[in-house]
């Protein structure tokens, strides 16, 4: 699955994925350009989306790999399956 994102008026945007406890591979798809990325455990990047005049930018994300919080924190309680954080921001311009 993926989400559709509307970048509005911002003049640029960026998606922040930043890995769970487990080192793995994120794969990334951004208007059908897709790329694999290799992150180490807690390692986060930050990806661009090109400027191209769409309403809509069809993004899919996926990682191989992942945790359950309550494995790696002995006072965790969270059972919850996770894999890589997501975050699409605006930014003012995109870098040169």
């Amino acid at each position: 699955g993926g989400v559709l994102v509307a970048p509005g008026r911002a003049p640029a945007l960026a998606i922040r994925l930043q890995n769970g406890a487990t080192a793995g591979a994120v794969s990334v798809s951004i208007a059908g350009e897709a790329q694999e990325l290799r992150l180490s455990a807690w390692e986060s990047r930050e990806l661009h989306l090109p400027r191209s005049g769409q309403l809509l930018v069809p993004i899919v994300i996926s990682a191989r790999e992942g945790f359950r919080p309550s494995e790696v924190d002995p006072q965790s309680d969270d059972q919850r399956w996770l894999g890589c954080r997501v975050q699409v921001v605006p930014v003012e311009t995109l870098p040169q």
